[in-house]
């Protein structure tokens, strides 16, 4: 049922915003709060191992400027 689909995220940065972290604050299926950071690589886009219902937040470890967050329904990641 759709109402049990989640989705996992994937941040890629750009030159200007290589390296850092992303703490992503969001829901599981279930309701219940869940937190993921997600470190950098570079430019390559780099995806949550989490898979949440409702994202609340995404915040930069520091100023970051050109870093992209993607929601992916097909990305490598597990329930």
């Amino acid at each position: 049922p759709q109402e049990t689909l989640c989705r996992g995220i994937s941040i890629a940065g750009s030159v200007s915003a290589t390296g850092g972290t992303f703490l992503v604050r969001g829901y599981d299926v279930y309701g219940v709060p869940m937190t993921q950071t997600v470190t950098l690589n570079g430019t390559t886009a780099v995806y949550s191992t989490k898979t949440f219902k409702w994202i609340n937040t995404v915040t930069a470890s520091a100023a970051r400027s050109g870093a992209t967050v993607t929601s992916n329904s097909n990305s490598p990641q597990s329930a």
